[in-house]
């Protein structure tokens, strides 16, 4: 474990290139899964976390089943097994995955790392409605000389679903935008949050699932200047959020849209390559307070609207 520890602390900028690395690990009864490797912060030995409960919460029936101690900070630590269904005895687990997704840390106990793969973005595939809501991809790789179709998990989700997502939306006056927003997000559990925080601030969204289906609308618009904003993830099938800015920057009719991206992966390099681009910026997802501020500022909400939207509510 300790190769694929360097691999991991030492990994190339290949999510700039239009590559996701996936870390493919096991789960009770050897049955495996995927993880972007982007969002994991180290690989630990279980046997060196005590689990922490807390006396004051029952967490044994939920996907929240403690915390450990993790550089000072007490982090959750989640169960996967739990939250896929498995049934039975929950197994030992001999590895952590410490993950950090939109600023939120915690760790997930797995049965081992088995290996690290370079995936191309085009590869990857949205996995079949009735696989449920647990996972984001679905791709085909060689494993031990055999092909295996492997579903990456939507970390997201389970966060959401375990209250560890969405604080610090509340709290915001609503605004009256008068142009719509578009939006390119491929997992169903961000569309959900997104979704819901514009609704809560009086805005309006229309959702892609991947770019190639948000550059299709738009290309087939008539008049795409009452569009107020583009919002892009940037891991995406078929089409990443960085062929989306590339593509609505070099076309005439596209270009004067303003186009920010909105995801987890929020690093100086990844932040300088979607600016280069012709993205306005990044936000990272959850960053409710920024996200805000540049709606308004976006969309050209002054006070003066945020006055009368307060008073028309009253």
């Amino acid at each position: 474990m300790s190769e694929l520890f360097k691999r991991v602390e030492k990994r190339s900028k290949t999510h700039l290139h239009n590559i996701m690395q996936l870390a493919i690990f096991t789960l009770k009864e050897g049955r495996r899964y995927g993880i972007n490797v982007s969002k994991i912060l180290s690989f630990e030995d279980a046997r060196r976390y005590p689990l922490l409960r807390s006396s004051g919460d029952s967490l044994k029936d939920g996907y929240l089943v403690g915390f450990i101690e993790y550089q000072g900070r007490a982090i959750p630590v989640l169960s996967l097994e739990k939250w896929l269904g498995f049934s039975g005895e929950e197994e030992e687990n001999r590895v952590l995955l410490v993950c950090e997704y939109s600023h939120q840390i915690l760790a997930l106990p797995i049965q081992e790392i088995e290996n690290i793969h370079n995936v191309p973005i085009h590869s990857l595939q949205k996995p079949e409605i009735s696989l449920g809501e647990a996972f984001t991809y679905s791709v085909i790789l060689t494993l031990k000389n055999q092909e295996e179709s492997i579903l990456v998990l939507d970390i997201e989700r389970l966060l959401m679903e375990c209250g560890l997502a969405g604080e610090g939306e509340e709290g915001f006056e609503r605004v009256n935008g008068s142009k719509e927003i578009w939006v390119a997000e491929d997992s169903a559990s961000a569309r959900e949050a997104l979704r819901s925080f514009l609704e809560k601030i009086g805005l309006e969204a229309r959702f892609f699932g991947d770019g190639e289906e948000l550059i299709g609308a738009l290309e087939q618009m008539e008049h795409p200047e009452e569009i107020g904003l583009v919002l892009t993830d940037l891991e995406m099938p078929r089409m990443d959020g960085y062929q989306v800015i590339l593509s609505v920057r070099s076309q005439k009719n596209l270009e004067k849209i303003p186009l920010w991206v909105y995801s987890s992966m929020s690093n100086k390099g990844v932040m300088e390559k979607v600016k280069s681009l012709g993205a306005e910026g990044l936000i990272t997802k959850g960053d409710y307070p920024a996200l805000y501020a540049m709606l308004v500022d976006c969309l050209k909400i002054n006070r003066e609207t945020l006055q009368k939207s307060e008073d028309s509510s009253t």
